[in-house]
């Protein structure tokens, strides 16, 4: 499933990037039900502007959303230099 996949790459973007493992919070939460899924990926990492990250860099463009949008689903990003980073990736039932 999509979802599963698009939260695997979150969780390695955060375990690759997020900064070093023991002193970043990560969280995973989840919540499902008969016409949705939405998943959370969350960290207090070092952050990134999402302006500066190299284009031939897929692992948020292609892992996550172009996977979600595929699978009527989406993702979104939200992060900063300094402040850790949010992924939400949400699925509904048509």
């Amino acid at each position: 499933m999509a979802i599963a996949e698009a939260m695997s790459e979150a969780v390695r973007n955060s375990l690759r990037h997020g900064g070093e493992r023991g002193r970043v919070l990560r969280q995973v939460t989840a919540d499902v039900s008969d016409r949705r899924v939405r998943v959370v990926v969350l960290d207090d990492g070092v952050g990134f502007d999402a302006a500066a990250v190299d284009p031939t860099r897929l692992g948020i463009r292609e892992g996550m959303i172009r996977r979600m949008a595929l699978a009527g689903g989406r993702a979104e990003v939200v992060s900063r230099p300094g402040r850790g980073t949010t992924v939400v990736l949400e699925w509904r039932r048509r």
